[in-house]
């Protein structure tokens, strides 16, 4: 991946986190290189890349810090951690015993600016210190659901009673994003409101103490981009507006999990983690889906229309290949077979779920819902319903 060909925010993630971080430290040593995830990063490092990436950046293996690991004190250990006290103590348990530290060379990265106070904790185990090579802010501390569209992997509900440590560490997350997009941008909010006004505040100091440590010679992007901070307030229509977009079609009206796996043998029958299900049955709406990404955020009216014609036209190439009498040409097809039934099985997956949502549609009659909620928003407000 080169740096000029980059386009959405996943594209910058990734390469920041294999080009920027890991291939860059990997040049730099000799031997094996372990990669050593908390929880959070997990969930980060698998919202960006594939485990294919990390291997392809010469990455021998990945653990979990959690967990209880073999030692490798021959081995470059690279911890990618969250900053938080939880996993710098279990960094430190690692190297308790000085007769059996876990790994020989050490680099540290952090999803994001590593604390003053974490830091002095680290500098104080004695047989950690002289083992780390490398010390980094990557700034990703969020989760990719698209190429562009990130969130925090958490409930964006504030304390009413403790609420400042949690709008720091959302103003530090939004300022991670800004990082990886080089952008130094304008902060508004909706000056209504307290909680916008405050987490705008904490936003912008953390955005200047960024743009004072980066130095003079940083290339941000220009013009500058804008930060716009709202809450539910702005717009209080949204949560009773019904979107009919296929994604949101299909999570209403059948049995979808939180990770996107559907049962195709029994599409509306609550989702149970515990039921033992048959893996020829279930099938993940995800981006191994050709056609998922093409159809999930179009109008339901327009995804009939595709997978009909898409159908259409995969049937008639069919048959095309079939006609030829080139044996050059029939060997081309039989290697495009495999893509093929691919595409064959992905139309008939998303003809079926179209046609069960459909049914389930006109039978729960959401349609006639729908209509009241939307006379009543669109109606003048001098006017009573």
């Amino acid at each position: 991946m080169k740096k000029h060909s980059l386009n959405t925010l996943k594209d910058y993630a990734k390469y920041r986190l294999l080009n920027d971080t890991l291939k860059a430290i990997r040049s730099k040593v000799d031997g094996l290189c372990i990669l050593i995830l908390d929880p959070h990063s997990v969930k980060v490092v698998s919202s960006v890349c594939k485990m294919y990436d990390i291997v392809a950046s010469k990455i021998s293996a990945t653990e979990q810090l959690a967990l209880s690991r073999k030692r490798f004190p021959d081995c470059n250990g690279i911890y990618l951690l969250s900053p938080t006290n939880e996993s710098v103590q279990r960094l430190l348990a690692d190297f308790k015993d000085p007769a059996s530290p876990q790994y020989g060379a050490v680099h540290l990265c952090f999803l994001s600016p590593l604390p003053s106070d974490l830091l002095k904790v680290i500098g104080t185990c004695r047989e950690l210190v002289p083992r780390i090579k490398t010390l980094k802010e990557l700034n990703i501390d969020y989760l990719i659901e698209e190429p562009e569209i990130f969130t925090f992997g958490s409930s964006p509900s504030l304390s009413v009673y403790n609420k400042e440590p949690q709008l720091s560490t959302m103003a530090e997350r939004i300022m991670t994003v800004c990082c990886t997009l080089m952008e130094n941008p304008y902060v508004q909010y909706c000056k209504k409101s307290k909680l916008c006004k405050e987490l705008a505040k904490e936003l912008q100091q953390k955005i200047e103490n960024f743009v004072k440590k980066a130095g003079k010679n940083a290339q941000f992007r220009s013009p500058r981009g804008c930060v716009v901070i709202v809450d539910r307030l702005f717009d209080m229509s949204a949560p009773v507006m019904h979107d009919y977009c296929y994604e949101v079609i299909l999570h209403d009206l059948l049995s979808i999990s939180k990770e996107g796996a559907i049962d195709t043998k029994n599409l509306t029958k609550p989702w149970d983690k515990e039921e033992k299900k048959s893996t020829d049955d279930i099938v993940i709406l995800g981006q191994n889906d050709p056609l998922w990404g093409t159809y999930r955020h179009l109008h339901i009216g327009e995804v009939f229309k595709q997978i009909a014609g898409g159908m259409k036209d995969v049937a008639r190439a069919n048959e095309q290949l079939g006609a030829e009498g080139d044996l050059d040409k029939l060997q081309d097809a039989v290697a495009r077979m495999p893509n093929y039934r691919e595409m064959v099985a992905s139309y008939q997956l998303h003809a079926k779920l179209t046609t069960e949502a459909s049914k389930l549609y006109a039978a729960t009659h959401v349609l006639c819902v729908d209509t009241v909620s939307y006379t009543h928003l669109t109606l003048p407000t001098n006017r009573e319903v």
